[in-house]
């Protein structure tokens, strides 16, 4: 037979175990939270808050105010490439505020730089911008010709460091909208597309090229800006002392395959000869903020 209980012991073992099943049941209550949010939030980072935009009076772009303070910087390494110099090791990087733009500078913007300043550019833009919609970013430019429109407009071109902050945020996420690269889900313009001419909207015969820069709404990043995966490389400001040669990126582009997903991650980065020009490579413009710290 067994023991008998007072009320008074009894009401203190359920005490005692519900303070044992505590745990358990607030790791439950974790775990179905997060299973029936997924239909609402996806279970993605958070969504990017709005940050100050100006307007660049000259060349009217859209620059966005990224504060100052320290973000992570690098990468993991996949398949061997930070040994090779395109995403270097994770490390903390501190940077003051500053203005970047919110877009690639577009053929539009450029023609009017070279219609107001007759400008020989160095590269072959002029070839494709009357291939892609005005609105697609400008390539076929060389760093001298991105620079030369920089102090045009009143700008510069952005450092390495704080073009990398500006497409991940400070989390140390591995691409604008998170760490997950989901095949299935369109974030950013590659090559892979090419067989969709419906979702780039491009005037080329076969459907390939750049897509007009507010494309890709899913893939900006923590601040706001658009294509900092994909799309078109884009130049930096950071010189190669030893070797001469001007920074870019990501290295990942219109061109570049899909299986290829480490290329797009904003921490992979390369370098190449100022005068080079090529239909994947871009640029946009940053400037120092007057409140920079």
């Amino acid at each position: 037979m067994g023991e008998l209980v007072s009320p008074g012991s009894h009401s203190r073992i359920i005490k005692e175990r519900s303070l044992v099943m505590w745990p358990f049941f607030a790791c439950l209550r974790l775990v179905l939270l997060c299973v029936f949010a997924i239909p609402l939030t996806g279970c993605h980072r958070p969504a990017p808050q709005k940050y100050k935009e100006i307007v660049n009076g000259r060349d009217g772009s859209v620059l966005i105010e990224i504060p100052a303070g320290d973000f992570l910087a690098g990468g993991h390494g996949e398949l061997g490439y930070v040994d090779h110099g395109l995403e270097p090791p994770i490390r903390k990087v501190s940077t003051k505020s500053y203005l970047i733009g919110k877009y690639s500078v577009t053929n539009q913007q450029y023609r009017r730089f070279v219609a107001d300043t007759g400008y020989k550019s160095e590269g072959g833009w002029e070839q494709y911008a009357g291939k892609w919609p005005e609105r697609a970013p400008v390539v076929g430019v060389s760093w001298n010709d991105a620079n030369a429109y920089c102090e045009w407009a009143g700008v510069r071109l952005p450092t390495e460091v704080e073009w990398e902050k500006a497409a991940r945020g400070t989390d140390g996420r591995l691409y604008p909208w998170g760490d997950e690269w989901d095949p299935k889900k369109v974030r950013c313009n590659l090559r892979s597309l090419d067989q969709d001419p419906g979702i780039l909207g491009s005037s080329n015969s076969d459907g390939r090229g750049p897509v007009p820069v507010d494309r890709f709404e899913e893939g900006v990043s923590p601040y706001g800006c658009y294509q900092m995966s994909g799309n078109v490389s884009e130049w930096c400001s950071d010189l190669e002392q030893n070797r001469g040669r001007r920074a870019l990126r990501p290295v990942g582009n219109w061109q570049t395959e899909r299986e290829l997903k480490v290329f797009f991650r904003p921490a992979c980065g390369t370098s190449s000869p100022p005068s080079r020009w090529e239909d994947s490579l871009g640029f946009r413009v940053a400037k120092s903020s007057s409140g920079g710290e």
